[in-house]
């Protein structure tokens, strides 16, 4: 965690932690903390939004192309207006910039929407 203080995943995996071994207010917490980065990333304007987004995306640049890919298929058949865009989906390992926005913001709500 010291690694990756503004990773929301660490988060939400901490949260499950804490809930597993019987600690709900500090799973709640971590859960809580884990939303307020979400926003962070979703938010352009919030002080840690830097910080959060680049966090999520080597985190999403890790997951390989195809499953990045069948994710924003299936983002695509719930909402296309919303996700109609010409955003590349970046390779494995490279890094997402802020000209895929979408494409993160796809990835956010199709995977991680239900656990925040």
């Amino acid at each position: 965690m010291d690694d990756e203080p503004y990773c929301l995943l660490v988060y939400l995996e901490l949260a499950s932690t804490y809930l597993q071994l019987g600690y709900p207010d500090l799973a709640a917490g971590s859960a809580y903390k884990a939303l307020l980065l979400t926003d962070a990333v979703r938010d352009d304007s919030d002080e840690y939004h830097d910080q959060a987004y680049q966090a999520f995306a080597q985190v999403i640049s890790r997951v390989p192309a195809e499953t990045r890919l069948l994710a924003m298929e299936r983002a695509l058949e719930r909402d296309p207006e919303r996700y109609l865009t010409d955003a590349d989906v970046c390779s494995p390992g490279e890094p997402l910039m802020e000209d895929n926005f979408e494409t993160l913001m796809a990835w956010c709500e199709n995977f991680y929407q239900r656990a925040t």
